[in-house]
């Protein structure tokens, strides 16, 4: 058998050590990187209406292109267009055929104004039928940075591989049938693909497996000698040009006849079509033809075309591969005129840039698509992944299961291997030099199956795309894998790709299980029957999982659910006269309800009237309704509802949850607590003689709970002495008035006599507190912190200190800042104010009706709270609320020493839009607003962007996303 002699000529190139074995690359490259990372800012597509005829451009004596009809020279020449050109060139408006709808399609690039506006003003003119953004997304590939030296997905003996040996007994490969491999670019001098006689130094040698055009090879240099729009195109084409942001050293703003890789992931996928099997040279492919076991210059497998869509950027400091929507476009309309029969897409995806009508010009000119499914691990489809005339592929580990990373779902078409994937490579640290390299992704799984798909199409070359892709999903291997996440199940598409099945003309098993259930929700114990409903000769065994674990072997069982949950059923159907079994998986196709069992919480349950308490069903059971009594005859059929208190008191909530089986109610007795709001203003508390609520000691003889000074007092004291406290709190109530040149207040927290005391201090002109130390008379400001202070408005302060000295200044509940003094103060505790005549009567410090009431509140703070509002170790950056947003976002971040800040907001090509802080800050906690305009003052465009905290010792970076 074939496999045999492959298998040898691989253990010598790999294990003996050969020359070839050095140019093995080491990819690092980073995860998580998003699909979609922004819109073309300066380009976009318009599609004029039907009844339109071509636009003959020309350039104005300004360099603003003109179309010929005023109106859109209007538009042109306010927004400098600077390019007005056919998206798909030789499409033809006059032909009734599958081009005329492609030749209403135009790019525009402009030089004046923002991508929202130009495009507004666009989709408004009455020529244009719709107008379409240009996406940029990420190829889908997650490297690794080992190496294994194997194949597995070709050969692994556990048959968890795609039978690849075994097919090559009945087919390998045929020239005729060509994969377009739309990405970035493809190295197609390697000797794996363009032959013997390839090199960096001689690389229009190609030949091997590379698509050659012929015409334009032999024909004139700069002349279309096929006709096909593309000049000199004798390998494939490059379409990318004027594209951000750049790799050094890459190629982003040339469009032509070289489609070379730089990247490396364009390279890595042609391999898995079409490296020159058994020509003892690197890897090996399902339809890669078969060599005479050396080097030869051609190649007898199937052909891949390369269309370079795609690009190496920066992805903040990292380098990534980019393609773009307009570029996918312009390729898959060559790829179909110039006779490919598949396209492999490993890149994430939009409706944008033209790519909805190439792609189905390619399907109606009797194409497949293969389309990468993802790397993020989630169910969530792309564009092309919610096409269902494209094939969407998932990926496979060497156990045969879902691969960790790969994105899964019931709009999954096909499964094969993505994991440690070793295939060929281009290195631009190395050019000279053929690479191969080990990588993970459904990027790699898509040109697997695109490969098998070239390997039936060269047995058939007869049929239809349609029976090619019926074929493909009908000799799919199940996935069985042991131990595999049966979660996943119906959500892989038909299986794991199996070259050797879909080659393989014996007869097709033509069991297709199914079935049905009645009832399929109720209350438990549900008693369900099933009925068998698969068709096919001779079945004759039933094996059914009911997704509590429970199973039969009956044709038609019935089975009592006892527990609520919803539940996955699959029947597999077995024929022994044919030797085969099939399966049917019904994903969540059992509901079962038990009566709720009701549960809640509130927040907050105490506080001032009015009070707005938060409610959160915590109900078990599958609740549909709910019922609330609030305890002060409001009531709710809400879920989550919200509720004012509006008066003082103690209050009794019940929720009741129900659902068809049932009802439960739960009681929480005395569960709110609403107290009556301390007075709003400084005049309830002035009898014009202070002495008799303070004295020297800082007595508190008052009955009332709010004083104002007036012009009869040079200076007030307020305190409450109630002994020594090595950990002491602090809690006031202020409010700063307005009417003075100084607004001030100052909060008395410790102090052991009358020169010797600490106060922290609130000013709203420099919107500051600051701290303070009193001794010998003297007061010495020792911190400060920024937080804006607005008269008339109450603050409730907090002072707590530590045993330690570590003072901690609470306004609102939110930590302002700390300052460690070298000990605590071990003395009596108040809170109050000091301040002169003149500015005195315009301060109002409150505490808790009467003076017992008083000390009650702060004895009752007064307790080991040295832990409480403690800052971060260094500086933390929170991420942007709301996320994604439009127009404007909130970033907070977090210091704990006097620092000097730098915030500033960068674009996905590294460009910076704003900078929003670039000052020395104390600690503290800052929150700051963008509203998504640049230094200017002018709005961004859609997108991903990255915002940026640096500090003298640190620097801290997240994304945000801008959706107009």
């Amino acid at each position: 058998m074939k496999h045999f002699a492959l298998l040898a000529a691989c253990g010598l190139l790999l294990v003996a050590g050969s020359v070839f074995a050095q140019d093995v690359a080491k990819v690092n490259r980073p995860a998580n990187v998003p699909s979609f990372v922004g819109y073309v800012p300066d380009e976009f597509i318009v599609v004029l209406r039907s009844d339109i005829g071509k636009l003959n451009t020309r350039p104005a004596a300004n360099g603003v292109i003109e179309t010929g009809m005023s109106d859109l020279d209007a538009l042109s020449h306010r927004f400098a267009v600077s390019n007005f050109t056919k998206q798909f060139p030789g499409s033809n408006e006059a032909l009734v055929s599958l081009t005329r709808n492609l030749a209403r399609y135009y790019k525009v690039k402009f030089e004046s104004g923002t991508l929202d506006d130009a495009m507004a003003a666009y989709r408004q003119h009455p020529l244009i039928d719709h107008v379409e953004p240009i996406g940029i997304h990420t190829v889908y590939a997650t490297p690794n940075d080992g190496f294994y030296g194997d194949q597995w997905h070709l050969t692994q003996a556990n048959d968890h591989d795609v039978d690849a040996p075994e097919a090559w007994d009945l087919e390998t490969g045929d020239p005729a049938i060509i994969v377009a491999i739309l990405d970035t670019g493809v190295r197609y001098y390697h000797k794996d693909l363009g032959g013997s006689n390839a090199s960096s130094t001689n690389p229009t040698a190609a030949d091997g497996n590379m698509w050659i055009n012929w015409t334009e090879k032999n024909g004139a240099a700069g002349v279309d000698d096929d006709g096909n729009g593309y000049v000199d195109d004798w390998v494939g084409y490059d379409w990318v040009d004027g594209a951000t942001p750049c790799w050094s050293g890459e190629d982003c703003n040339t469009a032509d006849n070289d489609p070379r890789d730089f990247n490396g992931h364009g390279t890595h996928c042609a391999g898995n079509v079409s490296a020159i099997t058994n020509n003892g040279y690197a890897t090996a492919a399902v339809s890669g033809g078969w060599g005479n076991g050396t080097l030869q210059p051609t190649g007898n497998g199937v052909k891949t075309m390369a269309c370079r869509i795609g690009w190496s950027g920066t992805y903040i400091i990292w380098e990534v591969g980019y393609v773009r929507m307009d570029f996918a476009a312009s390729a898959f309309y060559y790829a179909a005129n110039n006779g490919a029969r598949i396209a492999s897409c490993s890149w994430g995806s939009s409706n944008s840039g033209g790519i909805d009508a190439a792609v189905t010009y390619f399907i109606n000119s009797g194409g497949l698509v293969f389309h990468a499914a993802g790397n993020d691990g989630s169910q969530t489809a792309d564009y092309l992944g919610g096409r269902t005339d494209v094939i969407n592929v998932a990926a496979t580990d060497s156990l045969d299961c879902k691969a960790d990373f790969s994105t899964y779902g019931t709009w999954v078409d096909i499964s094969a291997p993505g994991t440690g994937i070793m295939s060929l490579y281009h290195d631009h640290s190395d050019p000279a030099s053929d690479y191969v390299a080990m990588m993970d992704g459904t990027s790699m799984a898509t040109p697997i199956s695109a490969s098998v798909a070239g390997l039936i199409w060269s047995r058939h070359p007869d049929w239809t795309a349609a029976q090619v892709r019926d074929r493909l999903y009908a000799t799919a291997d199940n996935i069985y894998g042991l131990g595999c996440n049966s979660s996943y199940a119906g959500k892989l598409g038909a299986g794991r790709v199996n070259a050797f099945n879909a080659v393989n003309d014996g007869p097709v098993c033509d069991v297709i299980a199914n079935f049905s259930a009645t009832p399929t929700s109720g209350c438990a114990p549900l008693v369900v029957n099933f009925t068998d409903l698969s068709t096919g000769t001779g079945i004759d065994s039933w094996a059914w999982t009911f997704g509590d674990g429970g199973t039969s072997t009956a044709q038609n069982p019935s089975y009592t659910y006892t527990t609520a949950g919803t539940y996955t059923v699959t029947l597999t159907a077995t024929s022994s006269s044919q030797g085969c079994s099939d399966g049917e998986t019904k994903t969540a196709y059992i509901t079962v309800s038990t009566t709720p069992v009701a549960n809640f919480s509130g927040s907050p349950t105490s506080g001032y009237a009015p009070l707005t308490v938060n409610f959160t069903d915590l109900s078990t059971g599958g609740a549909t309704s709910w019922s609330w009594d609030f305890g002060d005859l409001g009531t709710s059929t809400a879920q989550n509802p919200s509720h004012v208190y509006a008066s003082a008191g103690t209050y009794t909530v019940t929720l009741t949850a129900s659902n068809a089986c049932g009802s439960d109610g739960e009681t929480k007795v005395g569960y709110i607590t609403v107290s009556t709001p301390p007075a709003q203003q400084c005049d309830d508390f002035n009898d014009g003689n202070l002495t008799g609520w303070v004295n020297a000691l800082g007595t508190w003889t008052a009955t009332g709970g709010y004083m104002r000074g007036n012009s009869n007092t040079t200076n007030a004291r307020i305190t409450s002495p109630f002994g020594s406290f090595t950990t002491a709190t602090i809690d006031c109530d202020v409010r700063m008035n307005s009417g003075r040149s100084q607004r001030n207040a100052r909060i008395i927290f410790a102090y052991r006599d009358a020169s010797n005391y600490r106060f922290v201090q609130g000013d709203d002109v420099g919107n500051t507190w600051k701290i303070y130390n009193r001794a010998g008379g003297s007061n010495t400001q020792v911190a400060s912190w920024a937080r804006t202070i607005t008269t008339g408005v109450w603050y409730h302060v907090q002072v707590i200190e530590a045993a330690d000295g570590t003072t901690t200044l609470k306004v609102d509940g939110v930590t302002v800042g700390t300052y460690k003094f070298a000990s605590a103060l071990a003395g009596a505790v108040g809170c109050g104010f000091t301040k002169s005549v003149s500015d005195f009567d315009n301060f109002c410090v409150g505490a808790s009706a009467g003076a017992a009431a008083f000390t009650d509140e702060i004895a009752a703070e007064t307790v080991a709270r040295s832990q409480d509002g403690m800052m971060p170790a260094d500086f933390t950056l929170d991420q942007n609320y709301p996320n994604p947003f439009n127009p404007a976002t909130t970033i907070g971040y977090s210091l704990s020493v006097p620092v000097h800040v730098t915030l500033e907001v960068y674009n996905v090509i590294g460009q910076r839009v704003r900078t929003l802080v670039d000052q020395a800050q104390s600690p503290g906690h800052y929150e700051v607003e963008w509203n998504s305009t640049d230094e200017a003052g002018k709005p961004v465009a859609s997108g991903v962007y990255f915002y940026r905290l640096t500090t003298d010792t640190q620097t801290m970076a997240k994304k945000m996303l801008l959706l107009k």
